[in-house]
């Protein structure tokens, strides 16, 4: 009991080092309620003359403790705002518990107990909250709760107060030596290498099919110039409305989580980077260059092939390396929503399990392999 009173203590000079609009008051009125939301029983909510405008402060018990003994605790909280206890969800000795930690339980064990349960509480807590300001406490094993649900909601908690627990090591950023022995393993683990292969494949198969079309749709008002209005002021600026996301989210509903999507995606991005240099490029071109071609000939072939496109060729390797730096980023972001294989999906995975030290290890990847392909193509 005196570890619950002290815990009351502790945080009450929390939340005004947290939020200085709260204050000291003078508590006039309780109410007790029970409810159940999303599977999850909140057994005792209290009301200090607070209304939805102030903070709502959700309380986690500690192992074979219950929110009914806990509630004792809270009953002088001199702090104007509402305050819920839920109840653990699994039995224990005379109490309840919110995972099973049995003896000898690993740090990797005991992290994805923690991150399953701070999964399974969190919906509860946000129909409690209902958009309210949040904070969050914990004792002994709600602290472990707490401290997940804090890092994985940084957005939604103001403040968060574990006391006598602690975060796993799994569930905490990486240090460097982590990350560099997770790139060892991605270096030596085929799988992970044959994820990279996709990725490169569809960075490849994108800027080959972006940069044909967008060559094409330049070459079109360079040959037909009444084509001019309708490419640059209608499809070019069509194409360069649409955000990654939006094409990655289009190709979905479209062709599913597929490589196909990851493609067109990609592609569709690009298109607009090939169409404005390499239309650039043609205006470039000297006319004094094709009027002496038409002297020696006036086959049109000949002539893109010996004059324009050597003379687009600085304009190639730029719009090549653009592409290709573009690409890279647009890869990730549509693996990540529409892929089933490469670094995108890879880090999908990783963070769907929370395991931060892939996910480093994934972006370290990336920034790697782009930096090395980037010195591919010479700076125009």
């Amino acid at each position: 009991m005196l570890c619950r009173r002290l815990l009351a203590v502790a945080i009450a000079a929390g939340f005004l080092a947290c939020d200085r609009d709260l204050q000291l008051v003078e508590l006039t009125r309780e109410h007790h309620s029970a409810t159940t939301i999303n599977g999850t029983r909140f057994a005792t909510v209290f009301e200090r003359d607070a209304d939805d405008r102030w903070p709502l402060l959700v309380i986690l018990h500690g192992r074979g403790d219950t929110a009914e003994h806990f509630r004792d605790a809270w009953r002088n909280f001199p702090i104007k705002l509402q305050l819920s206890l839920p109840l653990a969800p699994l039995p224990f000795d005379h109490g309840r518990q919110w995972f099973d930690w049995p003896p000898g339980t690993g740090d990797e064990a005991l992290a994805a107990a923690v991150a399953a349960a701070e999964a399974k509480l969190w919906p509860a807590i946000v129909g409690v909250a209902q958009g309210r300001r949040l904070f969050v406490a914990g004792f002994s094993q709600g602290a472990l709760v707490a401290y997940a649900m804090a890092i994985r909601h940084p957005d939604d908690i103001l403040c968060a107060f574990p006391i006598a627990g602690r975060l796993p090591a799994a569930l905490l950023p990486p240090g460097p030596a982590q990350v560099a022995w997770r790139l060892w393993q991605f270096v030596t683990s085929a799988r992970d290498l044959g994820h990279l292969g996709a990725s490169l494949r569809h960075v490849a198969l994108a800027i080959a099919i972006s940069f044909v079309i967008g060559s094409l749709l330049a070459l079109i008002p360079y040959y037909l110039p009444v084509m001019r209005f309708a490419i640059e002021r209608r499809i070019g600026p069509f194409l360069n409305s649409f955000s990654a996301i939006g094409w990655t989210l289009l190709s979905v509903m479209w062709f599913g989580v597929t490589p196909l999507t990851v493609v067109f995606a990609i592609s569709a991005v690009l298109v607009p980077f090939a169409l404005v240099n390499m239309s650039a490029g043609l205006a470039d071109i000297d006319p004094e260059s094709i009027e002496m071609a038409r002297s020696f000939t006036r086959r049109r072939a000949r002539m893109f092939v010996r004059v324009i496109v050597p003379s687009l060729y600085p304009f190639v390797f730029a719009t090549l390396r653009i592409m290709f730096g573009v690409a890279w980023k647009v890869t990730l972001t549509a693996e990540l929503f529409g892929g089933n294989s490469g670094l995108g999906y890879m880090i999908n995975l990783a963070r769907q399990e929370f395991d931060t030290a892939t996910i480093f290890r994934w972006v370290a990847r990336s920034a790697v392999t782009s930096e090395w392909f980037m010195g591919v193509f010479p700076r125009s």
